[in-house]
């Protein structure tokens, strides 16, 4: 362990994994993650240390099982969040001229 022990913020930790706020609660909830600890009432953190090996331990993508019916990650926009967004249908280029 560290001589000297680092807590990071939320903020810090959602940075350094990329992960939202939700996600790190429930892969804490689910025993995936670092359990935080209380710093205050209104505020919490990690040991750096721990956030360390927990990153150092994600399985990296040329490890992980390729998808059984061979699909790929979905690319463009897709997902409720876009639902609804209107498609510029007409043939022009974002500078104003004709395809």
């Amino acid at each position: 362990m560290n001589a000297q022990l680092r807590i990071e913020r939320r903020r810090d930790v959602i940075a350094r994994t990329g992960l939202c706020r939700s996600a790190i609660d429930k892969r804490e909830s689910e025993g995936k993650f670092p359990k935080r600890i209380r710093l205050s009432d209104r505020a919490v953190g990690w040991y750096a240390h721990e956030i360390d090996e927990y990153l150092a331990n994600l399985p990296r993508a040329e490890d992980m099982p390729p998808d059984p019916a061979g699909n790929l990650p979905a690319r463009g926009i897709t997902g409720a969040r876009h639902r609804g967004r209107k498609r510029d249908t007409d043939a022009t280029h974002r500078d104003g001229e004709a395809a």
